[in-house]
């Protein structure tokens, strides 16, 4: 067993070297849970928690997520490339869905 005074000399070091570190707070990732991801993507909790319970099924509705302890986490840089690609997705593909319209008919008819 080491003397007191070893003891007290290195927790001054590991004191001196954590204070000599500055973390940015831009650094560090911000963490989403699953209520913000609920309230972000207007679905409730337990929405959100089924999804993530059945990833097989529903794996691609919610972003890359994780688990600290019991909590879900996701990444707040993950929500927001999601919500890129599905952006880039849903962009128009110049093709009109659905049927069209009396008008776009007789048009068409009249060409």
């Amino acid at each position: 067993m080491k003397p007191r005074s070893q003891i007290g000399a290195l927790l001054q070091e590991i004191n001196n070297l954590d204070s000599t570190k500055q973390y940015a707070a831009s650094t560090l990732p911000r963490v989403l849970f699953t209520e913000n991801i609920a309230e972000f993507m207007g679905l409730s909790v337990r929405t959100i928690l089924f999804y993530t319970g059945n990833k097989k099924t529903h794996g691609d509705k919610l972003p890359r997520w994780f688990k600290l302890n019991r909590r879900l986490i996701w990444l707040e840089s993950d929500v927001l490339e999601f919500i890129r690609q599905a952006q880039e997705a849903s962009a128009d593909t110049g093709r009109p869905r659905g049927r069209p319209t009396k008008v776009e008919q007789v048009r068409r008819a009249s060409k």
